[in-house]
């Protein structure tokens, strides 16, 4: 099972939000779908949320990695 490789339920979560953003834009190009604003105000929202997620867990790595590094002295 992926989870079982390192990844965090949270960050699969993300994953799992992305891809539906990614069916949705799809959907809307191919077939043509019509879609709302708020369905577009949501899949932005999905998009800056995943956006923001990366940045505090880099954020983290870097801060563990410095902390680490640091006691290592």
């Amino acid at each position: 099972m992926v989870l079982d490789l390192g990844i965090s339920p949270v960050t699969f979560s993300v994953g799992n939000t992305m891809k539906r953003v990614a069916v949705v834009v799809s959907s809307v190009m191919f077939f043509r779908n019509p879609v709302s604003p708020l369905n577009w105000a949501g899949s932005f929202i999905a998009i800056g949320g995943t956006y923001l997620y990366t940045l505090a867990t880099d954020r983290a790595a870097a801060e563990k990695k410095a902390a680490a590094a640091k006691k290592a002295q």
